[in-house]
């Protein structure tokens, strides 16, 4: 979510990168390790819903994110380990990202929030 801050200059709050950075995730798991499509799109369409879901360009650079993912490595140490999924309430620890399932994971929220944003402007 630090990263995602960092690369839109604050334009996109804590809050709404930390969901950005769960909608991720989830799509990933759903990808890579196990959980269900259905539940990773329910996690992403309840947080579009709670309008956290914003979208922002800076979601089309995947090279600045995974250079985030790099540097977050770096931060513990030398070993990379994020929490992903394998079903709802049974989080795992990766250590490593499938660069083309990220791509997709991100591409896939990515088009979810300019949805979302089109559907709430017209409200």
């Amino acid at each position: 979510a630090h990263k995602l801050e960092m690369m839109t200059n604050f334009e996109l709050r804590h809050g709404e990168a930390v969901a950005v950075g769960v909608a991720i995730d989830s799509v990933y798991s759903s990808l890579a390790h196990g959980l269900s499509s259905e539940d990773a799109d329910r996690i992403v369409r309840c947080l579009s819903e709670l309008g956290l879901l914003v979208p922002h360009p800076a979601l089309q650079n995947t090279d600045e994110l995974f250079l985030g993912l790099e540097e977050f490595r770096q931060h513990l140490g030398g070993r990379l380990t994020v929490t992903m999924l394998d079903d709802i309430g049974r989080p795992i620890n990766v250590h490593e990202v499938d660069h083309d399932l990220m791509k997709q994971a991100i591409s896939g929220v990515s088009a979810i929030s300019m949805k979302a944003d089109s559907r709430h402007a017209a409200d």
